[in-house]
Formats: structure tokens, C-alpha cells, sequence
């Protein structure tokens, strides 16, 4: 990651627990690592603490709705935050709304 990201960036890894086995597409979980990140860099307008986390979760039935297609259970759950301002309340509250027409 520290190749991808410009040198004003800190990148913190909190990897304790990183002794797991996942199934996965390892180019996959790859390319969704590198696009959170490269997202959170330029929330901090490319200067700041980026953190990586990786832990064991479990995913209990009750929490997952209905049409998911995913089973309770064991996961390891990544995770990337950053020291950014965060998303304005505007946006934040039309953030899955589809663009407007150019």
C-alpha cells in the first residue's frame, strides 16, 4: 500500500489478530483495498493517518437482512479509516442519489 499512496499519508496497520483464513478473491480484496485507501487519502487532501484494521467478527442471523445472501457466522472484517473531516451533511445525505444529468 505504502507504494500507492503519496509519502504525506501515514499509513497505521492494527493487524493484531491476523492469524485467519478467508475464502476469497485475493485480486479482488486487493482491488477493494486499493480503492478505500486510495478514497481515504484524498479525503485528507492527501495528508493525514490512514488505518487498516483486521479482526475476527461474527455475523449473527438477526443482523443480516433478509434478501442478503450471506450466512451467519465466523468472518474477518477489514477495515480503513482516516484522520479526514469526514462527508459534509449535503452529501452525506444524497450519497446514494444518482448524479444529475450533464
Amino acid at each position: 500500500m505504502r507504494s500507492s499512496l503519496p509519502a504525506g499519508v501515514v499509513i497505521k496497520w492494527d493487524g493484531s489478530q491476523t492469524n485467519h483464513f478467508v475464502e476469497a478473491d485475493a485480486s479482488q480484496m486487493y482491488q477493494a483495498l486499493i480503492n478505500l485507501c486510495t478514497n481515504a487519502a484524498q479525503a485528507m487532501l492527501y495528508k493525514g493517518v490512514l488505518t487498516i484494521s483486521v479482526t475476527k467478527t461474527e455475523l449473527v442471523a438477526r443482523s443480516v437482512p433478509p434478501d442478503f445472501e450471506i450466512q451467519a457466522g465466523p468472518y474477518v472484517k477489514v477495515s480503513v479509516s482516516n484522520t479526514g473531516e469526514g462527508i459534509n451533511q449535503f452529501t452525506l445525505e444524497h450519497i446514494f442519489s444518482p448524479a444529475p444529468p450533464t
